[in-house]
């Protein structure tokens, strides 16, 4: 299917897939099913940014040790 052809070509654009292999840049395959509007989800998550942290404070410095506490959880 295209969206295969898409991801074994290392994600390029789904569009340029099919036109390299009507083109005959790409010989021995041949496009069944699928379009070049489907979602591949690794390309939504490579898309995916992280929201950046803020230049001013958000909230008020600890006053003493412990006040504040910071942890990553998964």
């Amino acid at each position: 299917t295209l969206q295969e052809l898409h991801a074994r070509l290392g994600h390029i654009s789904p569009a340029v897939a099919k036109r390299m292999v009507e083109q005959g840049r790409i010989r021995g395959v041949k496009l069944t099913g699928g379009s070049a509007d489907e979602t591949c989800e690794v390309c939504v998550q490579a898309k995916i940014a992280r929201v950046p942290v803020p230049s001013e404070r958000t909230s008020d410095l600890a006053k003493r040790y412990g006040d504040h506490i910071h942890a990553n959880t998964w």
